[in-house]
């Protein structure tokens, strides 16, 4: 090969290589600057087992919630349990997140992307200009992390997540999470189920009133395989079958709207002579549950107590009822327990300061704590009664009232040439 021709051929391959260089850069890319952090944690080395207080705060209200002996609580609700897995979601998404990327805030970049500060004490803001800030903390009110949470990103881009601020940093920061529902309604972050019993396992209903001396009514099934029956149904009666099961299904995932305060007098909230309903189980299991009146500025809400026991079952099966059966034919283990008595309220939490919940968890993290309501197989029916008993019994609560309609109050309301449901 001649010189000139290999001269030719070498500058034509210097031309490529540099050609190359150019397009793709000198060698494998990560597509970011090293102090980039894209791709990275926000909050890096969030400790997690240390938080203690979670503080969420919007511009018009705020919660804390708090980590006791046993269980996390709400502090507005007077102590009452937190929902552990609401709670336990918005802090592995705070573990979690991942930058996307970031850019320098602006006060037009503050307000368009609602990151002011909820308290609008260092700016003008309008409302929806301001963020909710989450702040948790450890001992000593230590703050460990501080977080000003923005408009979530269009989903239109592909990719979605949120706008976020670290306090005491001037850049926005894109996240890979999407904060769509941070609540800052004291309300909404209880433990809302306290129940859940499937109608299966009830072998009795009786509406027994305080300082009545029989039950109005009394609706039992003879066994988990048949139907339940209204007793005592005269001859050119019958009992629709509708409301019958509606009463059996009204303790299956039943959820409160709101805890009411413990020291609210049962003048006030009716339950010193509402009615009253005891659910028997076929394990021994006993639910009394009283109905107060509406609400205080909720028509829509019904006040509510309950209460559990054990009773050792009888060991003869319950019989098929007659649908004539006389109402004295009762025997003595008929006989009803003595009802919930919502004037007497001893147990009631003070402060917040005792919790009345289940076992604790050793820190923040999913599937760690169990729902409100009992097991549907308790290994031991009896200290699971007590176990719900002291988680529900000390409170008053606040129930929909399409909810509280599913007890039938009177026997009379289950015939059929009654105006029908």
């Amino acid at each position: 090969m001649k010189s000139k021709t290999f001269i030719i051929l070498l500058l034509i391959c210097v031309l490529l290589g540099a050609a190359s260089w150019f397009l793709l850069g000198s060698g494998p890319s990560t597509g970011r600057k090293a102090d980039d952090p894209s791709g990275d944690p926000l909050l890096t080395a969030l400790p997690v087992k240390e938080i203690l207080t979670i503080e969420i705060t919007g511009h018009q209200r705020g919660v804390h919630l708090e980590k006791g002996e046993t269980t996390w609580r709400v502090r507005e609700r007077y102590g009452y349990p937190a929902d552990f897995v609401k709670l336990s979601d918005l802090v592995l998404k705070l573990r979690d997140m991942k930058v996307d990327r970031t850019f320098p805030a602006s006060d037009e970049i503050l307000a368009r992307l609602s990151l002011n500060a909820p308290d609008g004490a260092s700016d003008p803001s309008a409302a929806d200009a301001r963020g909710t800030r989450v702040v948790l903390k450890g001992r000593n009110d230590a703050v460990l992390s501080s977080v000003v949470i923005g408009k979530t990103r269009d989903s239109d881009t592909g990719r979605g997540g949120n706008y976020v601020m670290v306090d005491g940093d001037k850049a926005v920061y894109v996240v890979d999470k999407a904060f769509h529902f941070l609540d800052t309604d004291p309300e909404k972050w209880i433990d809302k189920e306290i129940l859940d019993v499937a109608p299966e396992r009830i072998a009795e209903v009786r509406r027994i009133d305080p300082g009545a001396g029989a039950p109005r009514y009394i609706v039992r099934r003879p066994d988990p395989e048949k139907p339940a029956g209204l007793l005592d149904v005269p001859a050119d009666k019958t009992a629709a079958s509708v409301k019958i099961n509606r009463l059996m299904d009204a303790l299956s995932t039943f959820r409160i709207d709101d805890v009411v305060d413990p020291k609210t007098p049962a003048e006030a909230t009716g339950l010193d002579t509402g009615a009253c309903f005891e659910y028997g189980l076929f394990d021994g299991t006993v639910y009394t549950l009283c109905l107060g009146g509406p609400v205080t500025d909720h028509p829509d809400r019904t006040y509510f107590k309950a209460r559990v026991a054990f009773t050792p079952p009888s060991e003869a099966p319950a019989t098929a009822p007659e649908k004539t059966a006389p109402a004295g034919e009762e025997t003595a283990a008929d006989a009803p327990e003595a009802p919930v008595d919502p004037a007497e309220n001893t147990d009631a939490p003070t402060d917040g300061t005792e919790s009345t919940a289940p076992a604790p968890e050793e820190t923040v993290s999913a599937g760690t704590e169990t729902t409100a309501g009992a097991p549907e197989t308790p290994a031991d029916p009896a200290v699971a009664a007590a176990e719900l008993n002291q988680r529900i019994s000390p409170w008053i609560f606040a129930v929909p009232k399409w909810k509280a309609d599913q007890f039938i109050l009177d026997k009379a309301d289950f015939f059929e040439n009654r105006e029908s449901d």
